[in-house]
């Protein structure tokens, strides 16, 4: 999938910094649950019966690395990371080279629990990949979505930073700079857990539902 080249660059630049630190290599390396990961995602998934796990947007190391046995990675810059990160000298998987556009088409109906962590707003189309993770979801099983509200006003719009996400109620809202927020829908799911945590001037929110259809 064609991505710009400045956003690109500047998520690459992101995690060519952050592989190197003390807090990447602690806490999303080993085969840990890291302390960044939301506890209520964390009991969600380790109450399942070893789920087949997606997850969507991974970046380098999935934050899920260690919760689930079953876990597959997908990330459109992965042949990037693959430049900066050693995945064989710490003896892990690269995610597969898709966007979250793509999920759906690659792996139709094939996860048990599809999963996208603070990546949605960097997308080129929000409302296709919410319909893509749907897509990629067996019937029956479940959509995590979860990040921070209206992350590119925080990032000044930089990068890929360029949708503001936000939940309210039961759904969740999308919308561009100086656009009003459209809700990202689909008929096949219903809500199921939503909850926000509260970090500084930042919120936020997990939204999981299920595929019923």
């Amino acid at each position: 999938m064609q991505l710009d080249k400045t956003g690109r660059e500047h998520e690459v630049n992101f995690w060519k910094g952050f592989v190197k630190t003390q807090r990447f290599l602690t806490q999303w390396v080993p085969e840990i649950k890291t302390e960044e990961l939301d506890m209520g995602v964390y009991r969600f998934l380790r109450d399942m019966d070893n789920p087949k796990v997606l997850d969507v947007g991974s970046g380098v190391v999935s934050i899920l690395n260690g919760t689930v046995k079953d876990l597959h990675a997908a990330d459109p810059l992965a042949e990037d990371y693959k430049q900066i990160f050693d995945y064989e000298a710490h003896r892990l998987i690269p995610p597969l080279p898709f966007a979250g556009e793509e999920v759906g088409a690659a792996f139709p109906e094939n996860y048990d629990v599809v999963h996208m962590s603070n990546a949605i707003d960097h997308s080129v189309d929000p409302h296709a990949v919410f319909k893509n993770l749907i897509d990629a979801t067996k019937n029956g099983g479940f959509i995590i979505i979860q990040g921070f509200e209206n992350e590119a006003i925080f990032e000044n719009y930089e990068g890929f930073h360029q949708w503001n996400i936000t939940q309210n109620g039961v759904h969740i809202y999308a919308a561009r700079k100086n656009e009003r927020p459209r809700q990202l829908i689909d008929e096949r799911i219903e809500p199921f857990s939503i909850h926000k945590n509260k970090f500084e001037h930042k919120s936020w929110f997990v939204w999981i539902a299920q595929k019923v259809v």
